[in-house]
């Protein structure tokens, strides 16, 4: 599974730095590399290794390592024909504009703990206290440091 995962890593390299990647390989490897790396995305590829990471991880552990290992390489098969989100975007004709991208943006972060925000009614403050209460108590249920009100 490691030697599947460097060769999908060599063909990232190659589609970032392809004299780095054709450092150590031979002229056979490096011509099949520069082929295959022009026929996949970094995205998909990057999904690909993140999915057999885990599968890795999870054979590592498993009494039916083989079936660990053929669910691993299907999902890879079903990851790389899938279409992302850059791909979509080309097929429509490029970026989106950017009041549509600024329209879209998240919310800000806020700067507190979530535990800090307050509501501002009466009653969403007693419900909030109130599950803060029942937060302490299910974290800690042999004390309880926050008053009962």
């Amino acid at each position: 599974m490691t030697d599947l995962i460097q060769h999908f890593r060599t063909l990232l390299v190659h589609q970032v730095d392809p004299a780095a990647a054709e450092e150590d390989l031979s002229p056979e490897v490096a011509d099949m590399v520069r082929q295959q790396s022009a026929m996949v995305q970094a995205e998909s590829l990057l999904r690909v290794m993140d999915g057999l990471a885990e599968v890795d991880a999870r054979m590592r552990w498993a009494s039916n390592k083989l079936l660990h290992l053929e669910i691993g390489v299907i999902q890879a098969v079903q990851t790389l024909g899938e279409v992302t989100l850059s791909e979509v975007i080309e097929a429509l004709g490029g970026a989106p504009s950017p009041d549509l991208i600024a329209r879209r943006a998240a919310p800000p972060v806020p700067s507190v703990p979530w535990w800090r925000l307050q509501p501002r009614s009466a009653l969403g403050q007693r419900l909030w206290r109130w599950r803060l209460r029942r937060l302490h108590q299910f974290l800690y249920p042999r004390r309880s440091l926050l008053p009962h009100r």
